[in-house]
């Protein structure tokens, strides 16, 4: 006795029949929770992205930046700095056309303080070879990796503000000073 059955009919029977043994093979090859540990329930709204998310952190946001992460990321990215160009902060004072050579003081620990465009910055007092004393502010970008700097500007010279800072809305913003 023959079964006959039509080209479409078969196609169709071994693709069902392959879609079932596929699922089959991926449930016996996934490790099953062991008895003293339950499976963890499942959000009543999760996504498959959001649920990879939480299986693997790595994919996930980027830690939050809390007061304490954003000083010691600023300190060691200016220690860093000063040790790669041998002892000394170099930059450049637009303002003066000259180059700084600066020397760490000490980083403001004023909270954390974040821009409209994400970044954070704090401030960092030094001193300079010329006897001036100056304030830089340093921007850092935050990623998967932590902080990473992405800008150094001169705020203060001897006090004397280049630009202040006005909050609105938790959200920082620079506006020129208030004339002297």
């Amino acid at each position: 006795m023959s079964i006959g059955m039509k080209p479409r009919a078969t196609q169709l029977a071994f693709t069902v029949l392959g879609s079932i043994a596929l699922a089959g093979f991926a449930a016996c090859s996934s490790p099953s929770p062991s008895s003293s540990q339950p499976a963890a329930p499942k959000a009543a709204n999760a996504t498959p992205a959001a649920t990879a998310a939480a299986e693997h952190p790595e994919l996930g946001e980027a830690a939050s930046v809390t007061e304490d992460s954003l000083t010691t990321a600023v300190a060691t990215h200016l220690q860093a700095e000063t040790a790669r160009q041998g002892g000394s902060l170099v930059i450049q004072d637009p303002q003066q056309r000259r180059q700084l050579n600066l020397t760490l003081a000490t980083v403001h620990r004023e909270g954390t303080r974040k821009l409209a465009d994400g970044r954070y910055f704090a401030c960092a007092e030094f001193k300079g070879r010329d006897g001036d004393s100056y304030e830089l502010d340093v921007f850092m970008r935050q990623d998967l990796n932590g902080l990473t700097s992405d800008e150094v500007i001169i705020h203060k010279q001897n006090g004397a503000p280049r630009y202040n800072w006005v909050q609105a809305d938790g959200v920082w913003r620079r506006e020129p000073p208030a004339p002297r």
